[in-house]
């Protein structure tokens, strides 16, 4: 009999347990979505007050000092630094070089720096700037940029020669109409110098070119092509029809 009644009483209290934490889970849940509806609510309030312009996000201070209120092109997009970038100088190309499987080209600098860092490239490499893009038989195909131009050696092979100094301008000379004679530290008129005629030079003819065996000249239009066999295969090169 003792025993029944602790029993009943255990099974009670299991039962008022599993009871208060039933309605303990139900009352944090409720709290829970109303705290979520709460949320849902406030922020829909804000954005129904906050008025459209101040929704917008607000664009980098750089931008807005880059835009020109008074241009006629404010708000269109800019050109990136890689295509605005100049052209460089463009490379001298002396001659090309066919060594069986693949071409060299004998280029020198453009530009200011005309005549220097005369180098041997093959097509990949890098020359003042350019990309060796391809080198054919008389002209080498540069790329700068995704932009490609083709030098030709007709237009681009000329004797490099380094800038001539200009003469000093000759002091004038003032001379007197009289008998007298010209005052101490007067420059007198010098007598003129009779007029000398300058040799024509006469065009190269197919041969030998300048005294050099290996080197062959020949007239092509209005320019020689000068052949020169070198250990490296043969290199050609064009030269102007002295005059």
């Amino acid at each position: 009999m003792h025993s029944r009644q602790w029993m009943t009483m255990n099974v009670a209290l299991l039962a008022a347990a599993i009871f208060m934490g039933w309605k303990l889970y139900g009352e944090w849940r409720g709290a829970n979505q109303r705290y979520e509806a709460l949320a849902e609510a406030e922020v829909t309030a804000q954005t129904a007050l906050t008025p459209e312009w101040a929704q917008r996000a607000t664009p980098p201070l750089e931008q807005l000092a880059a835009g020109n209120v008074f241009s006629a092109d404010r708000g269109q997009a800019q050109p990136d630094d890689a295509t605005s970038t100049a052209m460089p100088p463009e490379p001298v190309v002396i001659g090309t070089m066919n060594l069986g499987k693949n071409y060299e080209a004998l280029m020198t600098s453009g530009g200011s720096a005309s005549g220097q860092g005369m180098k041997r490239v093959k097509a990949g490499e890098e020359f003042g700037g350019y990309t060796v893009a391809e080198i054919q038989d008389h002209q080498v195909v540069l790329e700068f940029a995704g932009q490609r131009k083709t030098v030709s050696v007709y237009q681009s092979s000329r004797p490099v020669r380094r800038a001539q100094t200009p003469a000093q301008a000759a002091t004038p000379v003032v001379e007197s109409s009289t008998g007298q004679q010209p005052a101490a530290g007067q420059a007198t008129a010098a007598p003129p110098r009779p007029a000398t005629a300058t040799p024509a030079t006469a065009a190269p003819v197919p041969g030998d070119y300048a005294g050099d065996p290996n080197t062959k000249a020949y007239v092509e239009g209005n320019r020689i092509r000068i052949e020169t066999e070198t250990p490296f295969g043969k290199m050609v090169r064009y030269e102007d029809i002295p005059k």
